[in-house]
């Protein structure tokens, strides 16, 4: 079943931005602490700046939007997530195993956004029980069908998991098992030219062919890039812009607050 959400808004001539948020590791009361932060309170302070320093028409979660993955816990985030009064859309993270998880689709099923010029197709990589990341054959094979459905679109790609290494040797285990999958699925389709995720607390891109894969900093904590272990970042939380222009070209930009809220625990050795 092809699962889409039109927005007649934007035409092709239309460019459509994007605040993409990640990673916010939310605890079931606003004021309860992980990893030495309050989680909600670091949202806060992200949707504040993006609402002051941005423009942007739509907001994308890709994901990991609950530590506590509690009924408590979505409703907190879906309260704050309305005050910006934009379309928004998430998809789940690892630790977002919950029936409780407010899902856009039956099933979690790859669910389309009409952007215009654009499209935008959310993927479910969570596989309960694990961190790394896996998409399943049968939405794999959605997928395809997806992307030759709207083969006149430009496409951007939405998922948690990680596709390409980012340079930590304790996170290589914890990307998307079947990324050669997934690629072999996309490059079959030149009009697919950007793929956004979470999962790894950091700033990336990577870029294959046409396409482009960009991570987010988290809203919470950070990972230090190019650790051989497990180490948090004293840098600040962030969100990523991005401009999806009519011609298929996009800009992308990395914000992060003034100062990070709280105060960090590097003592941890995992999460």
């Amino acid at each position: 079943m092809n699962h889409a959400i039109k927005s007649e808004h934007f035409d092709h001539s239309s460019t459509v931005r994007l605040l993409q948020i990640t990673d916010c590791h939310l605890m079931a009361e606003a004021d309860r602490e992980f990893a030495g932060i309050a989680p909600y309170q670091s949202l806060q302070a992200v949707l504040s700046h993006a609402q002051k320093n941005a423009v942007f028409d739509y907001v994308i979660n890709t994901g990991d939007i609950a530590q506590q993955s509690l009924p408590e816990t979505y409703q907190l985030y879906q309260d704050s997530l309305k005050k910006l009064e934009r379309p928004h859309y998430w998809i789940r993270g690892n630790h977002d195993e919950s029936k409780d998880f407010p899902s856009l689709s039956d099933n979690d099923q790859p669910t389309v956004i009409d952007l215009g010029a654009w499209c935008m197709i959310l993927i479910n990589s969570q596989v309960d029980q694990k961190v790394s990341g896996l998409i399943s054959d049968h939405d794999l094979i959605q997928l395809d069908r997806l992307l030759t459905q709207h083969q006149h679109q430009y496409v951007i790609i939405a998922l948690h998991h990680n596709t390409f290494d980012v340079g930590c040797e304790w996170l290589a285990p914890h990307g998307l098992q079947n990324s050669e999958q997934l690629l072999a699925c996309l490059d079959a389709h030149n009009h697919v030219r950007l793929v956004i995720s979470g999962h790894v607390h950091q700033d990336f891109s990577y870029q294959h062919r046409q396409m482009t894969f960009l991570s987010c900093p988290s809203t919470s904590i950070q990972f230090k890039p190019k650790q051989i272990e497990f180490c948090l970042d004293q840098v600040a939380p962030g969100y990523r812009l991005i401009e999806l222009h009519a011609n298929g070209h996009f800009d992308s930009v990395v914000h992060r607050v003034e100062d990070a809220v709280g105060h960090v625990d590097f003592s941890l050795k995992s999460y």
